[in-house]
């Protein structure tokens, strides 16, 4: 029985839901993060290249300008506003865990966030992937409060922001937990 699981695994690598060069592990790690629904689901987006970056509107429609809002230096697509901007760049630099083993992938948001997933198998640590998807969702916030709210956000107001919300859903799911026990 276990042998014909492990075939199914070994099968299904490229097969499923997923999206073309991400594996079914990496579709079933982030289904399976202890965060918000609405995390998954911006992953999940980031994964499929649905966010709406100004690239891709641009690309799209041809309207608005294509350049980061937060940096002007380069075009913003959702490597850029995620990982490459010095805007994103200062706050990962603050965030309490680092990916500097990853900085090489981070012009294909697939890659990074599949070599995060890995990492975080070989750690067996699940609280750092979910604090990065809580910064990876405060730097998305952030964005839109310049884009739309002419509002600037510190660097460390959004690590801040991002460990607070990940601690109190955790807090929040333990107790749940608990109660299920008893």
């Amino acid at each position: 029985m276990k042998e014909r699981e492990q075939e199914d695994v070994n099968a299904g690598e490229d097969a499923g839901p997923s999206y073309k060069g991400t594996s079914t592990i990496v579709w079933k790690a982030l289904w399976k993060q202890n965060v918000k629904q609405k995390l998954k689901v911006f992953i999940w987006k980031c994964l499929h290249d649905a966010l709406p970056v100004r690239d891709l509107i641009f690309s799209r429609t041809n309207k608005g300008n294509p350049m980061c809002g937060g940096c002007g230096e380069s075009v913003e697509t959702l490597e850029h506003m995620l990982l490459q901007c010095t805007k994103a760049k200062e706050i990962w630099e603050m965030a309490p865990d680092q990916w500097d083993g990853l900085v090489h992938l981070t012009d294909n948001f697939q890659k990074w966030w599949s070599a995060v997933i890995k990492a975080q198998m070989i750690r067996g640590n699940d609280e750092h992937i979910n604090l990065t998807v809580n910064i990876l969702w405060q730097i998305w916030k952030g964005r839109n409060d310049r884009e739309f709210n002419q509002k600037d956000k510190e660097p460390h107001g959004i690590i801040e922001k991002a460990s607070m919300e990940w601690m109190e859903f955790e807090e929040a799911n333990r107790g749940r937990n608990e109660r299920r026990i008893m």
